[in-house]
């Protein structure tokens, strides 16, 4: 019987959108939202805060857009790294995830809306709900684990792998 170490874990942490600093935006009531406000981000520009990292491996933030012809980009950053980086396109609530790796302890948070798109009848805005960081990475089946066994760099897809994958599944 083969054991191995239970991964790390550590309950989510949260942080609610509109406890952001930002000078482009500002807070509105949303029944939808985790809190019930959010925060709207109307012009190139950035939110910022703090995030308290626990056994961090993943970072989900959860936004919409006000949009026409075309849509908002989000970039996130944490402790000055771009962890994140999304065309923000669908107008119901919708995570947007990247696996990282943070060491425990306060990280600058970064949400930067950098595309910004006015004419009349059309208006780009970046809606945010809030940040959630959990201890659980979630690897796509077919990413490599990295170039051991002759397999392409670590996060790589890896069409062999993933054909191997898919001919051992039961079900």
């Amino acid at each position: 019987m083969l054991l191995l170490p239970a991964a790390a874990s550590a309950a989510p942490v949260t942080v609610e959108a509109e406890s952001l600093a930002t000078g482009s935006g500002g807070t509105f009531a949303d029944t939808g939202a985790s809190s019930g406000r959010a925060l709207r981000i109307w012009s190139n520009g950035a939110a910022t805060g703090t995030l308290q990292s626990r056994a961090t491996r993943r970072i989900s933030v959860r936004a919409r857009a006000e949009s026409c012809d075309g849509a908002p980009r989000m970039v996130v950053s944490v402790a000055g790294k771009v962890v994140l980086e999304q065309t923000v396109s669908a107008s119901a609530w919708t995570e947007y995830a990247a696996d990282v790796s943070l060491t425990d302890g306060a990280h600058a948070l970064e949400i930067r809306f950098t595309n910004d798109f006015n004419r009349t009848g059309c208006d780009w805005n970046l809606l945010v709900d809030r940040v959630l960081a959990t201890s659980v990475a979630i690897k796509r089946p077919g990413e490599s684990d990295g170039t051991c066994n002759g397999g392409p760099s670590a996060g790589t897809f890896w069409p062999e792998y993933a054909l191997g994958l898919a001919s051992r599944a039961t079900g």
